[in-house]
Formats: C-alpha cells, structure tokens, sequence
C-alpha cells in the first residue's frame, strides 16, 4: 500500500499528484473534519464527475485523467477513515485485515508521509478543539500490553473474530504437547467455580489430576445405572461421595455428558470438546449493560432527542440474555438468583417518560 500511495504523491507523473491534492483539498475545505469510507469515496466521485469533458474535444486529456482516476480510486478505497487539521489531512488505510498504515498530507506543500500509529491519534486528539491544542490532562492513555503479555497472539487475518475459537485451538494444543502441566490448569480451574460461597464442580475429596480420573470413572460407573432423566436432587448426595459438585448438570445424562467430556480433556484434548465443555461450566451470573444514549425508557420515548432504535434494541437484548442464563443454569443444575443491570442516564426532567426514576424494572422479565 506505502508504494502504491508514494508513487501518487510522490511519483514522476505530476498529473497524478495533482489530481490526488485536488482531491485532499476538497477534503479538507469540507466543513466536515471527520470522514468516513464512503464520504471519501463520494467525494472522490464528484470531483471525477466534474473532471470529464462535455464535449468530444480533448480525448487524450480526458483519457490521462480518467487513468489518474482509476489509481487513485485504488487507494482511496483502502482508506477508513480521515480528519483535517489546517492544511493538513490525515487518513488511516487498510490495506488487509487488522493492518493498518497512516499517512499525513500538507495541501499547501503538496507534500506527504507514512507515520506512525501514535503520531496519527495524537494528531485525532486535537480534532475535538476548535484551536488545535489539547491538554495534558484531558489525554486519556490505555495501556493493553498487559493482557498481551501471557496469551498468545492472532497472527493470521483469518482468525480476527473467531478469538474463542482461536485460544480454544491453542489451549487445546498445549494440553496435548503439555499434558501435565494444562491438564493440571485445567484441574485448577474447576475448582475456582463457586456462587454465594456454593462450592460448584469439584470438592476437596479430589486432590489432585489422578484422584480426578479415579472419581471420573466411579461417577460414570453409577450414572450408567440410573435412568438418563433422573434429576440431580436424587443423586447429588452420591456424586458429592465422590467428589462432585452441582453446575455439571440437572440430570444424569447431561451429567455423564460432561464426565465424558472432562475424561477426554484430560487424555487426548481437542478444541471442539473443549468448547463444549466450557460451554456448559456455569460460570456468568450477573450481567451490567451501559447504555447513556438518549431518553431510555420503556414509555413514551421513541421520537425523544437521541432516542431511536437502541433502546429497543437493549430492552430485547436483556430479556433474550435472561431467558438465556436462566435456561443454562437451570440446565447445569443451579438453582441460583441471577441478575441483569441496565446502567443509563437518570434525566430529571423526564416529561412524560420514566427516566426520572432511580430504579426500573423491565416489563416481561
């Protein structure tokens, strides 16, 4: 992409360059300082519009700009975003997925450069002020690098959005080249479930990876007797004999899934079993949703400023989320109290809307 947009701005063919700084000082004498993709690119249409000839004369003109056009579209449809300081236009361009490369245009000078990621947010941050200055204290700073530190890393575009199925992959993997030392983790992690002081899962009758196996076999042994419907209550007492605890299942069949499932980790892992397993494993209780957008209410609110179809959206999203946890708890055998958190603006003058009120409870739930 560098050499691509170079060889516009920087190149020997001076008709190009032109034509791309016609183009960023339409961007920049925009009213508009932030743009997205599809602004950028209808700019870049109408400027091509207004280029070509309304007559039949000046063909081979007509033919060089309608080249020009051609390379710059190439690279302006890479470009997401762009913001206009002054002379100066900034863009960020993808040229594949999850690497991106910034770029900084003078349109006096008709100059340009690649920088870099820092120098493109600094230059962002000033946006927001009218004079261009930003103060120290209003920088807000994020700093992952420590949550990159001890997980591995996405390395191809192709595994961007698919993270669960990615570090199932990899934990997989390591459990099998590394059996001790992931099987013993994976030991561990069972044994940090618990709910209002409720030890799920595991209990301290199993100490260890070996005494896991040993309680797996007895615990399949008994289930294997019972019928595949006979309810956690009537067995629990038995299956905590062994070591075993509520949240592997409401039945003995859905629990003798999971026994299986666990035996199979811990002697020849794969990413599928994983994933189900840690599907099942109860583990989310209480859920806060933000939402500070707009009137949000559940009466006489649409048609209020800010307030559309996020709202609506919201309402539905917390009753699907509850249906959902209280469908899977129930399923891992928890008979527990759960809860859903909508946090949003309280707005004193409410009007005729319930946004004035502390606490809400939302219909059907």
């Amino acid at each position: 992409m560098n050499n691509k947009i170079e060889e516009i701005y920087n190149g020997q063919f001076k008709s190009k360059k032109k034509t791309f700084f016609r183009y960023l000082n339409k961007i920049a004498s925009s009213k508009k300082k932030l743009m997205v993709k599809g602004e950028l690119i209808e700019i870049l249409q109408r400027l091509e519009n207004k280029s070509k000839p309304n007559n039949g004369n000046g063909q081979s003109t007509s033919k060089i700009k309608s080249n020009n056009f051609e390379e710059i579209e190439g690279v302006v449809n890479k470009f997401t975003e762009s913001f206009v300081l002054g002379p100066s236009v900034y863009f960020e361009a993808r040229e594949s997925i999850g690497v991106a490369e910034h770029y900084h245009f003078n349109t006096k000078t008709m100059t340009g450069e690649k920088i870099s990621p820092l120098t493109f947010l600094s230059a962002k941050e000033k946006v927001r002020n009218t004079n261009g200055a930003v103060q120290n204290q209003d920088i807000l700073t994020l700093n992952f690098q420590t949550f990159y530190e001890k997980f591995p890393k996405i390395r191809e575009s192709k595994s961007i959005g698919r993270g669960v199925e990615y570090l199932n992959r990899y934990l997989s993997s390591h459990m099998f080249t590394n059996p001790y030392k992931l099987s013993r983790a994976l030991f561990d992690f069972l044994f940090v479930h618990k709910h209002d002081q409720e030890q799920l899962i595991v209990n301290d009758r199993i100490h260890n990876v070996g005494k896991l196996s040993i309680a797996i076999d007895k615990a399949t042994t008994l289930l294997n007797k019972k019928d595949t419907d006979t309810p956690f209550t009537e067995i629990k007492n038995e299956l905590q004999e062994l070591g075993f605890e509520p949240g592997l299942g409401n039945t003995a069949g859905r629990i003798l899934e999971m026994l299986r499932m666990l035996e199979s980790l811990l002697a020849h892992p794969d990413h599928h079993t994983l994933k189900e397993f840690l599907s099942r494993i109860p583990m989310i209780y209480n859920i806060v949703v933000i939402s500070p957008h707009g009137y949000f209410g559940q009466d006489n609110v649409l048609g209020k400023p800010d307030t559309g179809g996020q709202v609506v959206y919201i309402l539905d999203q917390v009753k699907a989320l509850e249906k959902e946890i209280s469908e899977s708890l129930e399923l891992a055998g928890l008979k527990t109290q759960h809860k859903i958190i909508i946090l949003t603006r309280l707005i004193p003058n409410a009007e005729n809307t319930h946004c004035n009120q502390r606490l809400e409870k939302v219909n059907d739930t």
